[in-house]
C-alpha cells in the first residue's frame, strides 16, 4: 500500500507540474520565417589554400512544437562533402536566439547565440574545438533574407581580434 501511495504522489506531482508548464513557442520564432523552406545555392569556402566553390542544399522547418527551427545543410565541393544539422530557437530569459550546429567535420556541437541587426540574424559561437586546429575557434554566422525567397549566409572566424570570412553562400527557394 505504501508503494501505491508513493507512486500516486509522484504521478500527481508530475501531472501538476505539466499543467503549469508553458509550451507556447516564443513569438520571436516568427522572425525566422525567411529561413524556412528548401534552398539550393552556391558557396565559396576559404579555409586556407585559396577559395573553392561548391553547391549546397538547405532544408529547414519549424518543429518540436513550434519552438525550434530544425535544419539540414549539405555542401559539396572538389575537396569536401559537408553534412550538418542546425537547431535554432529563441531564449526568452536571455532575450537572444540560441543555436547548435552539428556536422561531419567533428564530434563537437558549436553553440551560438545572438540577435537581429536590422534584417540580418547574427550569431556568435562559444569557443569550439575544430579538427586540425590547436585552439578552439570562435565563429560568427550571419543570415540575411534577399528579395523574395533568397538567402545570404556568411561564416567568419575570429583571429587576432579580427573577423575573417571563411564561407559565403547564396541560396534560392
Amino acid at each position: 500500500m505504501k508503494k501505491v501511495l508513493i507512486t500516486l504522489a509522484v504521478i500527481a506531482s508530475c501531472w501538476s507540474m505539466g499543467q503549469e508548464m508553458d509550451v507556447t513557442p516564443p513569438k520571436e520564432m516568427k522572425n525566422l520565417s525567411f529561413l524556412v523552406g528548401n534552398f539550393r545555392g552556391s558557396e565559396t569556402y576559404d579555409f586556407g589554400g585559396g577559395p573553392q566553390k561548391g553547391a549546397s542544399t538547405i532544408r529547414s522547418a519549424i518543429g518540436v512544437g513550434g519552438r525550434w527551427l530544425v535544419g539540414t545543410h549539405s555542401s559539396k565541393s572538389k575537396t569536401m562533402n559537408l553534412e550538418g544539422h542546425h537547431m535554432l530557437s529563441y531564449d526568452k530569459d536571455m532575450k537572444k536566439y540560441r543555436a547548435w550546429w552539428f556536422d561531419n567535420a567533428g564530434s563537437y556541437a558549436m553553440e551560438m547565440n545572438g540577435n537581429f541587426k536590422g534584417k540580418t540574424l547574427v550569431m556568435t559561437s562559444l569557443p569550439t574545438p575544430v579538427p586540425g586546429m590547436a585552439e578552439p575557434m570562435v565563429m560568427r554566422a550571419s543570415w540575411t533574407p534577399v528579395g523574395s525567397g533568397g538567402l545570404k549566409f556568411v561564416l567568419e572566424t575570429q583571429q587576432g581580434g579580427q573577423w575573417m570570412k571563411i564561407m559565403e553562400g547564396s541560396y534560392r527557394k
